[in-house]
């Protein structure tokens, strides 16, 4: 399930990057990621990503999610090994 979610991040980041007015938004100017939006785009059910990766609120950084899903990640690789 949370490589559904790393693949919806790049998902959004591709479609934001190249908008219908040609306006190119870079990642630098991409802050929040709202985790409703992250849901509806993995499928994945917003209370699990919460819970998962200790988030808390409607939005978050990009930075501290990016960390908080490699710290699951790494977490999962240690388990299983």
């Amino acid at each position: 399930m949370i490589i559904d979610i790393i693949e919806a991040e790049y998902y959004t980041r591709e479609c934001m990057m190249s908008t219908e007015n040609g306006v190119d938004i870079t990642k630098d100017t991409v802050d929040k990621v709202s985790l409703g939006e992250l849901s509806e785009l993995s499928g994945v059910p917003l209370d699990y990503i919460k819970s998962e990766l200790v988030l808390d609120g409607e939005n978050v950084d990009m930075s501290e999610l990016r960390e908080k899903m490699l710290g699951m990640i790494d977490a999962t690789f240690f388990k299983e090994a």
